[in-house]
């Protein structure tokens, strides 16, 4: 059969037998973020679910809040541990029973170690639990939104001593969010996770001593 193709024109397919596997991949993601649906011959069809828009977050009175995996989204949640990882350092992270906790704490997590810090999973914690476990580490991160109804969630952020990030320091936050300040990713500088399930009971002894 004869091809429908032009003498001399060049296609996708053809670009893509002529180079080698690794480049052919960079070339499916390039055209795959140029246009929102991308039907590449044998790779087959892909095509984005959402649009997906990037707005700075701003502090209130309580830290960064709003509706969970919509306004508070792992992406906000993955850039702000970055910030904290890199300005700051090993951060523990706590989370209240809210259904979008355990992946925001996750998306954290994953930005301090990112910047090469550690990341300390202290789970299902109160906020004033946190808050004191907050004095051995450089500074610690809630995810909750205290009173506010089930869908919405936030980050709250301590310093060693137990007090909030004062505005001058959340102003610090939101300018790094802004102007994109995040630390340059290398694959030899990342920090440790673990976990510190002890913090409530650490808590409740210190109460009751």
């Amino acid at each position: 059969m004869a091809s429908s193709t032009p003498t001399g024109s060049i296609t996708i397919r053809s670009l893509l037998d002529a180079v080698r596997p690794a480049a052919r991949v960079r070339i499916r993601a390039s055209l795959y973020n140029s246009c929102s649906t991308a039907s590449i011959w044998s790779f087959g069809s892909l095509s984005t679910t959402r649009d997906i828009s990037w707005s700075v977050p701003r502090f209130g009175s309580s830290g960064i809040r709003g509706i969970g995996n919509v306004d508070i989204t792992p992406d906000l949640a993955l850039r702000v541990g970055m910030i904290l990882g890199d300005l700051y350092g090993d951060t523990i992270i706590g989370r209240d029973p809210r259904i979008t906790g355990p992946m925001l704490v996750q998306a954290l997590g994953a930005g301090v170690l990112s910047a090469g810090a550690s990341a300390i999973d202290a789970g299902l914690v109160s906020t004033p639990t946190l808050a004191r476990g907050s004095r051995d580490f450089a500074c610690g991160a809630i995810i909750t939104a205290s009173h506010n109804p089930a869908p919405y969630n936030g980050i709250k952020l301590w310093n060693p001593d137990g007090m909030a990030f004062d505005e001058e320091q959340q102003r610090e936050v939101e300018d790094a969010l802004e102007r994109g300040r995040f630390p340059p990713p290398t694959w030899d500088h990342t920090g440790v996770a673990s976990s510190r399930p002890d913090l409530v009971r650490d808590h409740v002894e210190a109460i009751l001593k």
